[in-house]
């Protein structure tokens, strides 16, 4: 069993509600793009691999010092334009995104300090050659449905919701991701700025 951080839009903005129906929708209305996509919660994941072992508390309260300890690179926040495809059941329709100086901070700190085997170095190489934030509308195996019909659909319901294009501040939360995307389990979580 592994762990994930996620960063998740703030629960009262409407930009939570917006992608929550957008994620809902592609899940229902398009089956044979989407076979079998779950419907989740909106996140970016900061960083997996966290060993099962770690004290949930500890981990959050870590976290919290050191964005306090970050306050002057400034808040967590992400942006995207446009809905990608992608080659993994994870990243089967996404939104890429551009993450703030303090978001890509905090997921090298994360990296270092939670995940195994994984020094100063290891974690700053892994944020600039490897991370990849993204924001994922809908999980299935990338070689189902037809990309133009997803894009569509995306295309409609984003406008029929007024999606915006990215939040700042929200919430930091460490999730049980192992087994299937119905069991996940947020095992704690804290306000961000």
């Amino acid at each position: 069993m592994t762990l994930s951080l996620w960063f998740t839009p703030p629960p009262n903005d409407p930009i939570t509600s917006q992608l929550r129906s957008l994620i809902t929708t592609l899940a229902s209305n398009c089956p044979h793009v989407f076979p079998n996509s779950p419907v989740f919660p909106p996140h970016v994941t900061v960083v997996s691999g966290i060993p099962e072992s770690v004290d949930p508390e500890e981990v959050m309260d870590k976290i919290m010092v050191e964005l306090r300890r970050r306050m002057d690179v400034g808040p967590l926040g992400v942006e995207w334009e446009q809905a990608e495809t992608g080659k993994t059941f994870y990243t089967r329709l996404y939104y890429p995104c551009k993450a703030s100086p303090g978001l890509l901070g905090i997921a090298e700190y994360c990296r270092h300090a939670f995940v195994p085997d994984q020094s100063e170095e290891d974690a700053e190489k892994w944020v600039k050659e490897t991370y990849y934030p993204h924001l994922s509308l809908a999980y299935a195996e990338p070689e189902t449905g037809e990309n133009k019909e997803a894009f569509e659909q995306v295309k409609g319901t984003e406008q029929e919701l007024g999606i915006g294009k990215g939040w700042v501040g929200g919430k930091i939360a460490l999730v049980d991701t192992s087994g299937k995307c119905e069991d996940w389990k947020v095992l704690g979580d804290r306000r961000v700025w």
